[in-house]
């Protein structure tokens, strides 16, 4: 993406600006009574403001994160709630898979995500278990070609609307917990999967 060619963060840092001035701050308020800025995302991908600290070849800019934390802190600075829609889908759910998925995996979930035409989410949390991945309960086994889960997460950010969610599950209750503890993406048509309640914060 040669648009980002070496640009200078202050310049890198007046496009975010000026994006945040004439896309978030017309629905901002919107967005901080509830509604999902889906539109918001996809204009994000298309200028290439997701996956700013990715590599181009998983479908990123490449910049770094330093880059990453200019666009959050304009982002943030017009809708708090809006940044966390793109925190969540363009970084927690992205980073792992730009870390450690096979090529496959990339081109089929975290590209689409990158290029803001899909929306993904990190499910760990569940009700005994929060930071402390070492306690989720949710179980994956191994079946087939796939695998079936059984669990509940709860305060998922992006869960309700998310076409991807990576799930953190117990795939070895053999092992020490952080060690049996495998993190696998569930495309939210899957069969099973059930949004039971929505929440905001107050």
């Amino acid at each position: 993406m040669d648009v980002f060619e070496s640009v200078p963060e202050a310049k890198f840092r007046e496009k975010v600006r000026r994006f945040a001035r004439e896309h978030v701050a017309p629905v901002a308020q919107k967005v901080e009574e509830g509604m999902f800025p889906r539109e918001i995302l996809r204009k994000l991908g298309e200028q290439h403001l997701l996956g700013t600290a990715f590599s181009r070849t998983d479908g990123g800019v490449g910049l770094g994160w330093s880059f990453e934390v200019i666009v959050a802190e304009e982002i943030s600075a017009v809708s708090a709630a809006t940044e966390m829609a793109r925190l969540a889908s363009g970084a927690l759910y992205a980073a792992p898979l730009a870390y450690f998925a096979s090529k496959q995996q990339k081109h089929e979930f975290l590209r689409p995500v990158l290029a803001g035409d899909k929306v993904g989410a990190l499910a760990l949390t569940e009700p005994g278990a929060g930071s402390d991945a070492g306690s989720i309960k949710t179980r994956a086994e191994h079946r087939g070609e796939g695998f079936v889960l059984n669990g509940e997460k709860r305060f998922i950010t992006n869960g309700g609307v998310a076409d991807f969610l990576f799930v953190f599950a117990v795939t070895n209750g053999a092992k020490p917990p952080k060690s049996g503890v495998s993190a696998l993406v569930v495309p939210r048509d899957s069969q099973g999967v059930q949004i039971v309640r929505k929440r905001r914060a107050p």
